[in-house]
């Protein structure tokens, strides 16, 4: 009685670990074959050859496969792969051996077990990295370049004459490093001026001035002011009239210039300007016509300050 408990314990042992084993399998396989050819558990057994450890675990393949013999002695296996996909995967084999026929079933089964319980690892996608945004190495600064311009227009002096007196002006120079170098010419009309009580006895006055001027405009846009500084030189000529013994005379004297311009760049060649400006001059002349040898007549004597204005068009090279 012992004895056949004791058996009876073993093959119930048994069967609970095939049970256990089967319920552990990655797969089940449904095999019909001819006698001749490996039945079911000889292909559950290649399939385990081919998956190794990873035959274990939940089922990942439901695999159904059949052979058949032809009348010309081959074998023919059909074979349906189910992986848990919308539909099952059919393969059909051929060979001449039906142990090869059927090796070749339990092989496609264990590479689909394969494939679904040990995927391959995506190799680890890296997060984007932002761009490296190179700094250009500093470019030294190109220095500054000199502009030439030219400029012509008309100009106003009130003061180094009698009365507003009208000419034209004529200057040229350069613009560098934030400043305006500009030499200047300028001629003004004759202004008459009699003596007092006497008008038909007087003197013709004609003015011409040479100067040199520094201005600095101010940051801006198109429309710009500039203060400027310089110094010149003035020569007043006085031819006198109506007189028995007229007299004439000319007079040279430094001056020093203070001003304002106020320009307006219309292109990168042209651009208007005005001017307003005050003048001290360092030596006052006065100038005096002769009537006769016994009599003399005051005419004008020279203001220490006068005021030139005037307008500019210039053209920059």
């Amino acid at each position: 009685m012992r004895v056949f408990v004791g058996w009876a314990a073993f093959f119930v042992s048994c069967a609970a670990t095939q049970a256990l084993y089967a319920e552990e399998r990655a797969f089940t396989v449904a095999w019909q074959a001819p006698s001749e050819c490996p039945d079911g558990a000889a292909i559950e057994r290649y399939v385990e050859q081919v998956v190794g450890g990873s035959g274990s675990g939940p089922v990942a393949v439901r695999a159904t496969g059949s052979v058949t013999r032809s009348a010309d002695g081959r074998y023919a296996a059909t074979l349906e792969l189910d992986t848990g996909s919308a539909q099952a995967s059919t393969r059909a084999l051929d060979a001449a051996d039906c142990e090869a026929v059927s090796q070749a079933a339990a092989l496609l089964i264990g590479l689909a077990i394969r494939a679904q319980v040990e995927p391959v690892a995506a190799p680890p996608v890296e997060a984007p990295q932002p761009p490296v945004k190179e700094t250009p190495p500093a470019a030294a600064e190109p220095s500054p370049r000199a502009r030439g311009f030219l400029s012509v227009g008309p100009v106003a002096d009130w003061g180094s004459t009698p009365g507003l007196t009208f000419g034209l002006s004529l200057s040229g120079g350069v613009q560098l490093a934030g400043l305006r170098i500009e030499p200047s010419l300028a001629y003004f009309g004759p202004r008459s001026e009699s003596v007092a009580g006497q008008p038909g006895v007087g003197a013709r006055f004609t003015l011409a001035t040479a100067g040199l001027r520094a201005c600095m405009p101010l940051a801006g846009g198109r429309l710009w002011l500039a203060p400027c500084l310089g110094a010149g030189v003035d020569w007043i000529r006085g031819s006198g009239f109506g007189a028995r013994v007229p007299r004439s005379g000319s007079s040279w004297s430094a001056v020093g210039r203070a001003g304002l311009l106020l320009g307006w760049d219309i292109s990168s060649v042209i651009s208007m300007h005005w001017e307003l400006e005050g003048v001290l001059a360092a030596a006052r002349p006065e100038f005096q016509v002769q009537e006769n040898t016994a009599d003399e007549g005051f005419v004008f004597r020279r203001r220490a300050a006068s005021a030139r204005t005037g307008l500019g068009m210039d053209v920059h090279f």
